[in-house]
């Protein structure tokens, strides 16, 4: 019977005195250990409240981003590192994309900068074309007031943010003179036709010649697509090298050199090399960018007549577009979302698309936004030559690069607040082993193990970083739940963290991840466990003859 007890003692000894050691007395050691449990859970709380807001801020603005983009983009370009140009031809493309298996919805897009004109003032805006089938977009925006299409279908429409509303001191009804970027470039090529020459008195053999070039050089080919037209790699390089020479020589009209510049695109990227080191192009397609060419070269020098058209062509193109405000919109904050969205041919007009039929892309829809990335490379190998297929996270990845940055520092800033508890607690366990000297003396003399000593520390180690873990989740999980009463109290001091004016929300974002919870809470309790070793192992090795000495010497 004594063995079996004394064994029993032997088990739990360790727990007992550390049990012993935590239980609050009029000592300094418990005030220090209850401060060091504190120190825990504070840490743990501000490490859980803080990155579930910056997760929710960062899941917040994915969704707002969202409510707006479109998760893949077709533009007609190159190469993926090319700058994009208007797509034309692009409704036989819509309905392939369409068709496409995991497609949900595609959508033409006109989309840009434009100076708006109201009230004496003027600001530039994003603006965006959609069509009345757009469900997506909205289904997404959230009205404030009046529709997208107004009550008088004799004015042509547009919804703005409120805070263009806003700092245009706009309200429904009224008429906002319209700028698009597409009205500089007219504006500066119409001067550059009116300044310089036309390329046909000076350049207008060349020309002929790189044309005549191509067709002597040709060879026909009939396919189950159409007629093609096979012309040595030689030639084409020629008629390229000839073109870019009278491009570089002199300044030229505008509209011409526009042309010239379409016939080297289409010679350098719309053919397909063979074996035979022959190029390959559709016989209607070439025609279409190769007769431009004949008639630049039969033009004659202009009259003064012709000038003084071209100058009135330049006053009408200074003239604005008139749009009505007919509804308006709440717009996200911290997203570059479009401030304007008119109808789709409303768009194509400021940009001159309406009469070619033309839009700056096409905009795609899936199932699962996230997975943009590799839906866009599948994508790509469907595409035809010339097309390039980009998401959304591609085009938005500094923001979300910034985001996940801000988050990966908040982390190291804020473990290192876990480090510091840990570190309160070492010399929480510093101090117990100075004052316990001779007590560890004593239990040392009478047979104490270094393990039982080392585990006294250690469990109260382990003890306080456990209570202190799951206090400091407890009381952030609290806090978050409360966050927006807390928010409100502390606006009554006009300390207010999150205004609205601000950050444009109703209420704080949250995201709490059962992951982040768990590794927050382990990181807590091992850190805090691991901090009691270190003591622990040096008064395990204490001599008890110099422990039991007056004065611990």
């Amino acid at each position: 019977m004594a063995v079996g007890i004394g064994n029993i003692l032997k088990k739990n000894f360790s727990r007992f005195l550390a049990l012993r050691y935590l239980k609050p007395k009029r000592t300094s050691v418990s005030i220090i250990t209850l401060l060091c449990v504190t120190g825990v859970a504070l840490g743990v709380w501000i490490m859980l409240v803080v990155l579930s807001v910056m997760q929710g801020f960062e899941k917040r603005t994915k969704e707002l981003l969202l409510g707006f983009e479109y998760h893949v983009f077709i533009e007609q370009k190159p190469s993926a590192a090319s700058p994009a140009y208007p797509v034309s031809g692009w409704r036989e493309l819509l309905d392939q994309l369409k068709a496409t298996p995991g497609v949900k919805a595609a959508s033409p897009i006109v989309e840009g900068m434009v100076l708006a004109d109201a009230n004496g003032m003027r600001s530039g805006q994003r603006m965006r074309g959609i069509t009345e089938d757009d469900d997506h977009v909205r289904a997404e925006i959230e009205l404030i007031d009046g529709s997208f299409e107004g009550a008088d279908p004799t004015v042509q429409p547009m919804v703005v943010s409120d805070l263009m509303l806003e700092g245009l001191g706009l309200s429904l009804g009224d008429t906002v003179d319209v700028y698009s970027q597409a009205h500089f470039e007219k504006v500066l090529a119409a001067l550059e036709d009116v300044e310089n020459p036309a390329m046909g008195p000076k350049y207008g053999e060349q020309l002929k010649s790189v044309v005549n070039a191509l067709k002597t050089a040709s060879k026909a080919e009939e396919s189950d697509v159409g007629r093609k037209l096979s012309i040595p790699k030689e030639t084409v390089n020629s008629a390229l090298g000839t073109l870019s020479g009278i491009l570089e020589a002199d300044r030229h009209q505008a509209t011409e050199r526009k042309l010239v510049r379409m016939a080297m695109n289409f010679l350098s990227m719309n053919g397909t090399l063979g074996e035979d080191d022959r190029v390959t192009y559709f016989a209607e397609d070439m025609n279409f960018n190769l007769v431009p060419l004949l008639d630049i070269a039969e033009r004659p020098a202009e009259s003064e007549e012709q000038k003084e058209a071209a100058s009135e062509r330049l006053r009408e193109l200074v003239l604005p577009k008139q749009l009505t405000v007919t509804g308006t919109f709440k717009q996200p904050p911290h997203v570059n979302a479009p401030t304007m969205l008119m109808p789709l041919h409303l768009a194509q007009e400021l940009y001159s698309f309406s009469d070619d039929d033309v839009v700056h892309s096409l905009g795609v829809r899936i199932d699962d936004a996230y997975k943009a990335d590799e839906f866009a490379k599948q994508l790509q190998t469907q595409l035809p030559q010339g097309f390039a297929a980009s998401s959304w996270i591609t085009r938005n990845q500094d923001v979300f690069f910034a985001l996940a940055n801000e988050r990966r520092m908040m982390y190291f800033a804020l473990a290192c607040v876990m480090v510091v508890a840990s570190f309160c607690i070492m010399v929480t366990m510093i101090t117990v082993t100075v004052e316990k000297r001779q007590e560890i003396g004593v239990m040392k003399a009478l047979g104490a193990t270094v393990q039982q000593i080392v585990a006294v520390f250690a469990v109260q180690g382990i003890l306080v970083g456990l209570v202190g873990a799951i206090s400091g989740l407890v009381g952030g999980l609290v806090f978050l739940y409360f966050r927006n009463e807390v928010q409100a109290f502390l606006g009554i001091f006009g300390m207010d963290p999150f205004p609205r004016a601000v950050y444009g929300l109703d209420e704080i974002p949250v995201d709490i991840n059962p992951m982040s919870l768990f590794y927050i809470g382990l990181g807590a309790f091992v850190l805090s466990s691991l901090a009691s070793l270190p003591p622990s192992f040096m008064v395990a090795r204490l001599d008890p003859a110099k422990a039991l000495r007056t004065g611990g010497s």
